[in-house]
C-alpha cells in the first residue's frame, strides 16, 4: 500500500513541477513578445520622425545624431532580447532534462 501512496505523490510532484515550469516559461515568453512589440512600436515612431527634424540633425560635438543614437539604443535592445530569449530556451532545454535525469530515473 505505501508503494502505491509513494508513486502516486510522486507523479502528483512530477505534474506540479512540470505545471510550474510551463507557467515559469509562458511568463517569460509573454515578456519577450510584449518586449519585441514595445521594441518595434518604438521603431516604427522613430522612423515616423522627418527627415528635417532637428533631431536628425548631427550635433557639432559628436559625430552622431540623436536620431542615430536612439536608432542605435532600439537596436541593442532588440539584439538582447533576440539573444536573451534564445538562451533562455536553451536554459529551459537544460532544466527540463536535469529534471528527467533527477525525478524519472
Amino acid at each position: 500500500m505505501s508503494r502505491t501512496t509513494r508513486k502516486m505523490s510522486m507523479i502528483q510532484f512530477i505534474d506540479f513541477e512540470l505545471m510550474l515550469l510551463r507557467d515559469y516559461i509562458d511568463y517569460v515568453e509573454n515578456y519577450f513578445s510584449e518586449k519585441e512589440k514595445e521594441i518595434q512600436n518604438n521603431f516604427e515612431e522613430l522612423q515616423s520622425i522627418p527627415n528635417d527634424d532637428p533631431v536628425r540633425e548631427q550635433l557639432e560635438d559628436y559625430h552622431q545624431s540623436y536620431f542615430e543614437v536612439m536608432q542605435d539604443n532600439l537596436i541593442d535592445d532588440n539584439f538582447y532580447n533576440t539573444e536573451f530569449t534564445q538562451r533562455l530556451r536553451y536554459s529551459l532545454i537544460i532544466q527540463i532534462q536535469s529534471f528527467y535525469e533527477k525525478y524519472l530515473t
